[in-house]
């Protein structure tokens, strides 16, 4: 398959909350950057995450998607697959709030797409654990298609429930090193780049050029610096979860509500205008209130995933055994 441009395909897996949105726009459907995304997400979503068990197709899906990844080679561009939902859902175990009935675990979505594009090199950006939660939790609570009513701490009380049902939040789906160590297996170590998100905030073009050197090209002397899907701060979320609470309506998947819309608007606006002192007050708080939750919880994941990636993640403010 190589022969055919496969070789040369980029798959991104996510995770969620890690500069994601910013690549996707900025840099893998940017032309000029010697990128292309000639995919649409909701067809990969559909296809390898989506996609009912019995009834995927390696072969239907590569004859799908071959036509247009050769011709970006043929363009001389990196093809890229990029959707974050190859790692998961950051709810529900990783499947999904909702939706996790119907959709792929996240090892089977990796099985698929080896089976299907087994000449790839795979991109996993990580993201310190305590830093990726209270983004993930804020998302939940109030972007734009936010419902989630639940305090912090009731997101992530991970105590058995009754009837099999799993908790809110799954410490699991942040445990890197089963991911990485996955995908390792499957494509090589030499086809798996781990990234941490944190280089990325410090240094845009320094972390592009590490993806570019992975996909064999030229360094470049400057990325784009935009902000892409900037999040709300904890003041304006607390004040979104009571609105969720009495506004929303988690039985309609896919669909906002006229209510849920004008929540959404108003907790915008009020981001914008509250003062810096409530804002900076809030985020405090939460990150105190996640720090004593989840204390500990990710030292031995982040111990094995420096030791598989060789990053020294202590020094980026990931917890690891002392």
């Amino acid at each position: 398959m190589a022969e055919i441009g496969y070789d040369r395909l980029l798959i991104h897996t996510g995770f969620h909350k890690t500069g994601t949105s910013y690549l996707q726009k900025m840099v893998f459907n940017n032309v000029a950057m010697g990128f292309y995304t000639p995919i649409d997400r909701h067809l990969l979503r559909n296809m390898f995450v989506q996609t009912n068990s019995f009834a995927f197709d390696v072969k239907a899906a590569r004859d799908l998607l071959q036509p247009q990844i050769y011709q970006a080679v043929t363009e001389h561009l990196v093809p890229v697959l990029t959707h974050e939902q190859f790692s998961g859902q950051p709810a529900g175990t990783g499947y999904g709030l909702r939706r996790r009935e119907r959709e792929a675990s996240r090892k089977e979505v990796a099985d698929r797409l080896h089976a299907t594009f087994p000449d790839a090199r795979v991109l996993i950006v990580i993201r310190e654990q305590r830093e990726m939660i209270r983004s993930i939790y804020k998302w939940l609570v109030c972007g734009w298609e936010g419902r989630l009513s639940a305090r912090i701490d009731q997101f992530l009380d991970q105590s058995p429930l009754e009837h099999g049902f799993g908790p809110l939040f799954n410490f699991e789906y942040l445990e890197y090193h089963w991911v990485v160590q996955y995908y390792r297996r499957l494509f090589g170590e030499s086809a798996v780049l781990t990234l941490p998100y944190e280089w990325l905030r410090a240094d845009p073009t320094n972390f592009v050029n590490r993806i570019r050197h992975f996909a064999e090209l030229p360094p470049i002397n400057e990325t784009p610096h935009k902000q892409v899907n900037a999040g709300q701060s904890a003041a304006t979320c607390h004040v979104r979860r009571w609105l969720n609470r009495a506004l929303a309506s988690p039985n309609r998947p896919g669909t906002v509500s006229r209510p849920e819309r004008w929540a959404a608007v108003f907790t915008s606006k009020l981001n914008r205008h509250m003062p810096y002192a409530i804002h900076s007050t809030s985020e405090r708080i939460l990150s105190q209130q996640i720090e004593h939750l989840v204390a500990g919880t990710y030292a031995e994941s982040n111990e094995r995933t420096s030791i598989l990636t060789g990053i020294d993640l202590a020094s980026l403010g990931y917890e690891v055994r002392s």
